[in-house]
């Protein structure tokens, strides 16, 4: 009976720090999926800038250089 009794507060301690693994696990999880969103916006507002850089520098190295032509 008391072998009983020290693998069930065994098992107790086992099921406890179970359960705090998982929790930590859950958490980082969260933690990761909240950064890859975040760096997924990030790479987004990057591409929209580029885009947006690509199509605004054709149009002004041309009026830069015609303005040097003529300066």
């Amino acid at each position: 009976v008391p072998r009983l009794k020290a693998l069930e507060t065994e098992l107790a301690h086992s099921q406890a720090e179970l359960r705090r693994t998982k929790h930590g696990l859950y958490e980082a999880n969260d933690a990761f999926a909240r950064e890859s969103a975040a760096y997924g916006e990030v790479l987004r507002r990057l591409a929209y800038r580029e885009s947006i850089v690509g199509w605004l520098r054709f149009p002004f190295a041309a009026l830069k250089r015609r303005l040097a032509r003529t300066g």
